[in-house]
């Protein structure tokens, strides 16, 4: 069998978001994913000098990529860690954000290179990283 390495985040099945994947090997929520109101921010100006995050209400909670609302639940969740971490901008808090979203998809790779590890999967590191393919040879040989 041949594997081509593409992507890291082909590593697991596509209905699984990042904190889905952090809690499959235990990231509880409050320190995997976080949520972040991408929508509002187009600027560094605006992640510097905004010293709040947007009302639980506000459009801005909105998932770009998705294309949907961001669920109420996250988005307290957000608003309970930018106050708890005394965050002074939503820069500040950006960079929280990242660090958790870095750092959950480090635990799950390794989690996931661990389990395939002890299976007798043979994962070779390559530059690319993720099974975009995967192929049978026609011919064997005995």
């Amino acid at each position: 069998m041949y594997l081509t390495f593409r992507d890291v985040r082909n590593l697991v099945e596509p209905s699984l978001s990042l904190a889905g994947l952090g809690r499959r090997y235990g990231i509880q929520d409050n320190e995997g994913k976080g949520t972040f109101p991408h929508s509002s921010n187009r600027c560094l100006w605006t992640l510097k000098t905004t010293c709040s995050l947007p009302p639980e209400d506000s459009p801005d909670w909105f998932n770009d990529l998705s294309g949907q609302k961001i669920p109420l639940t996250e988005i307290r969740q957000a608003l309970e860690a930018f106050q708890r971490g005394g965050f002074s901008n939503r820069y500040d808090y950006l960079s929280h954000y990242l660090r958790l979203d870095v750092n959950t998809l480090n635990f799950g790779f390794w989690n996931i290179w661990s389990d395939w590890k002890s299976r007798g999967i043979n994962l070779v590191v390559s530059r690319l990283f993720t099974i975009s393919k995967v192929k049978k040879p026609l011919f064997t040989k005995k």
